[in-house]
């Protein structure tokens, strides 16, 4: 959980899929389904986002209430360190969106801080599949009212979602934990520290030290760019490469060496975490199979309902399932 705490405290975006979706939250197809999944709920319905992560189904909840004039109580409740409402300070476009959520940070799906047959609807945008699904289910089962409804969009395998993320992994992971990349970039800038105080940019990079160590980062640049030249592996290589150059680039005195070898050392820490966090998406993609057997959890313990799979622009997306309890 804690590659999870680092990335909520570390990104500005909503959702956790900053790569490829816009940061403000969800939008298109899957507001429109959250919309619609939501719109029969009374007045003052409560609802819970499960693993909720930075809030972007909560808010996309919140301001649904909002704009039908409804007065909703929305809860968010993740396993992680989260403080979604920090947000507000970095984009003036969160600015009063959170207001009215209640969030319950370091919580576990299965042990949710409700009473029973106290809430309205619980929903979960990639994160139900993420816990122990036994357990959550019945969680999820005793907070709910009877006629209360649990919604869910959850990883699918066949989607492009989770074959990038398993690229990702592949290619992180050998970057990473496979080449000298960033140790090589460090000793760089280490070296920097030191020859900077006598010589400016262009001088050190002509000593002999300076070349060498820049050519051999160099050489690694290409070699990685070389090996994975396939379209689906360049978005992860480039996002690599970018954040060396720019900091190498970057240090053309002391202070600036120093404060890149620091911001070097929070960049790998972030991509080793991102690395575990697209393990744990790959682990949570689930095959029609298992969401059958969800339905059939679900109808043991007193819910009915149903799946569906869920296409964006023609692709397999996500699976969705709905649940009323009886």
């Amino acid at each position: 959980m804690k590659h999870w705490s680092q990335f909520w405290r570390s990104t500005n975006s909503l959702s956790s899929f900053s790569e490829g979706i816009a940061v403000e939250g969800y939008s298109a197809e899957i507001k429109e389904f959250w919309e619609t999944s939501v719109a029969e709920l009374g007045k003052n319905a409560v609802l819970v986002d499960i693993g909720t992560g930075n809030g972007a189904l909560a808010v996309l909840m919140n301001d649904y209430s909002k704009a039908q004039k409804l007065s909703w109580q929305i809860h968010g409740v993740d396993a992680a360190e989260i403080k979604p409402k920090a947000l507000e300070e970095s984009n003036d476009i969160f600015k009063g969106r959170f207001d009215g959520i209640e969030f319950h940070p370091e919580t576990d799906m299965a042990k949710m801080p409700f009473e029973d047959a106290s809430v309205d609807c619980v929903v979960s945008q990639f994160a139900f599949e993420y816990g122990d699904e036994s357990a959550v289910l019945a969680e999820i089962m005793r907070v709910l009212k009877p006629g209360g409804r649990f919604v869910m969009m959850g990883h699918h395998k066949k989607s492009a979602v989770h074959k990038s993320t398993d690229v990702g992994v592949k290619v992180l992971h050998h970057i990473m934990h496979e080449t000298p990349l960033f140790a090589q970039a460090e000793l760089y800038l280490a070296i920097a520290t030191q020859a900077l105080t006598n010589m400016d940019a262009r001088a050190y990079q002509g000593t002999n030290e300076g070349q060498a160590i820049g050519r051999t980062v160099e050489w690694l640049l290409q070699y990685v760019q070389d090996k994975y030249k396939k379209e689906e592996e360049k978005l992860w290589v480039t996002d690599v490469c970018r954040r060396v150059i720019n900091l190498l680039a970057e240090a053309t005195t002391v202070e600036k060496a120093k404060e890149n070898m620091r911001q070097l050392n929070i960049q790998y820490q972030l991509l080793t975490g991102h690395i575990d966090r697209l393990k744990d998406m790959s682990a949570a993609s689930r095959t029609e199979t298992q969401i059958k057997k969800l339905v059939t959890s679900a109808k043991k313990l007193g819910a009915e309902g149903d799946y569906a799979e869920m296409k964006q622009h023609d692709d397999v997306f996500a699976w969705t399932a709905q649940f009323v309890k009886q």
